[in-house]
């Protein structure tokens, strides 16, 4: 894989980062004037070939003023703000499980370190040179002041997902069945104040955003975007049907998601809210991973936010059961089965695509890792009702004196 990796780069300098090109070409334009051009696909392309000297063209899908971050990163050359950017990438990740070791008692932040390099999803974040470290620092935020019952603080973790809106939906839903309205209500003003700051500084820009999402849409379906490496549920129906009617796979990826959210709802919905609780631990790690599982928008990388829940559910289980990691059971299975499905899986779909085309003139595929990823959140959801005792305690557990 690696050496595949320095082949690619060889041919196209961009290749490492080619997402990040998206951003250094946005921190550019605005750096020199052009923020008109933002959402424009041809003069990206045309500045990232005659500049940069790549193939192909990373478009600018994020609101506008996530782009001011990349301001001061376009003054380096490409591949040395690429490694800035990846080095503040490792010391956000590294935050992260800080967090998480000091809260969860149990982990520690060098095995869970370990674990997150060893899972493709990590490193293909850092190869295309992605942001999913911040939004794994903010999930883990969430998670952990909720933990604490800071709700006001929680729900500022939460509305700078407004920097990537689509990652926030689910958690909302899930906030709302718990009736964490005072989350929700920082949230929102968290995530207005970055719209204000948008639309006082980029306001043309941020009319583009708005009335150019749908095209967005489009351009995740067209023939030359690879949509093997979308993994949502929202995902499922175009895959499954956009060679038979793009209405009805719409369709099928919007109830899916529906479905998806009213569950989020559903979790929380009739259950009190005991942070600390073994199973108000469980619910959250299915919280997480479900929510990111109804995310409109989930490529490969973004698999990556799926450590969070895991290291939860990892730390109910500090042993193991009979020398086995995690429960020793249908849990651990399933991990390791997911755990190879989100290296394997884009190559799977790859092959049922290429398979029905030849079969049936039709591209058909089904993206495999949702499906085991939806088991596992069943059997971490389900464990939440047969062990509803209190965590193991670690020096760590502080969520267990928090009540709301």
């Amino acid at each position: 894989m690696l050496v595949a990796a320095a082949v690619y780069a060889l041919r196209d300098p961009t290749f490492l980062g080619a997402d990040f090109r998206a951003f250094y070409t946005a921190g550019t334009f605005l750096r020199t004037g052009r923020s008109a051009e933002l959402y424009d696909v041809d003069a990206a392309g045309r500045f990232q070939a005659d500049v940069l000297g790549a193939r192909g063209v990373s478009a600018w899908l994020s609101p506008p003023y996530w782009a001011w971050v990349y301001v001061p990163l376009s003054r380096l050359p490409f591949v040395p703000a690429l490694f800035v950017h990846s080095a503040i990438a490792v010391a956000l990740g590294l935050v992260a499980l800080t967090l998480l070791e000091r809260e969860l008692g149990v982990l520690r932040r060098s095995e869970m370190a370990w674990v997150a390099a060893c899972y493709y999803p990590t490193l293909q974040g850092f190869i295309d040179g992605q942001n999913t470290a911040l939004w794994a620092l903010l999930l883990t935020g969430v998670f952990v002041l909720l933990r604490r019952g800071r709700d006001g603080a929680a729900g500022v973790a939460l509305g700078c997902f407004a920097l990537k809106p689509q990652l926030a939906v689910g958690l909302v839903a899930a906030l709302l069945g718990a009736r964490r309205m005072r989350s929700l209500a920082v949230a929102a003003l968290t995530a207005g104040a970055w719209v204000a700051m948008g639309y006082l500084t980029l306001p043309a820009a941020m009319r583009d955003y708005v009335t150019k999402t749908v095209d967005f849409g489009a351009y995740l379906r067209s023939a030359g975007y690879p949509v093997a490496g979308l993994h949502g549920l929202f995902q499922l129906g175009p895959l499954l049907l956009d060679a038979f009617s793009p209405r009805a796979a719409t369709a099928i990826g919007a109830v899916l998601t529906a479905l998806a959210l009213a569950a989020l709802v559903a979790i929380w919905a009739t259950r009190r809210w005991e942070p600390g609780e073994a199973s108000w631990d469980r619910r959250m790690a299915a919280t997480l991973a479900l929510s990111t599982l109804a995310s409109p928008h989930l490529f490969g990388y973004d698999l990556m936010l799926l450590l969070v829940p895991l290291f939860i559910v990892w730390r109910l289980y500090p042993r193991g059961t009979e020398e086995r990691p995690l429960d020793g059971g249908p849990i651990l299975g399933v991990t390791a089965l997911g755990w190879g499905l989100a290296l394997v899986g884009p190559a799977l779909t790859v092959a049922q695509q290429g398979v029905s085309r030849w079969a049936f003139q039709k591209s058909i595929a089904l993206q495999l890792d949702v499906p085991v990823t939806g088991l596992w959140i069943w059997l971490v959801y389900r464990s939440a009702l047969d062990d509803p005792g209190k965590s193991p305690a670690g020096d760590g557990d502080r969520g267990s004196i928090a009540r709301a």
